[in-house]
């Protein structure tokens, strides 16, 4: 129901620190991001399904680009 981080602070023109406040219940949701290790490179923990809010999956890269 919510757009996402980017439509809210470039097409709304909202605070990014108002940003994160509506965001704050979604984000209560986000998955432990898996720790890297000789089996499981970084780039693959990465890929990892971090958030799956309302049928919308954003992986850990996927977020950490759209925060940045």
């Amino acid at each position: 129901m919510l757009p996402s981080l980017h439509q809210l602070v470039h097409d709304y023109g909202l605070e990014p620190g108002v940003v994160f406040h509506i965001y704050r219940p979604v984000l209560r949701h986000l998955k432990p991001r898996p720790q890297p290790t000789k089996e499981k490179p970084l780039d693959e923990c990465n890929a990892a399904v971090a958030l799956d809010v309302g049928g919308v999956k954003m992986t850990w890269a996927e977020l950490l680009s759209e925060v940045r």
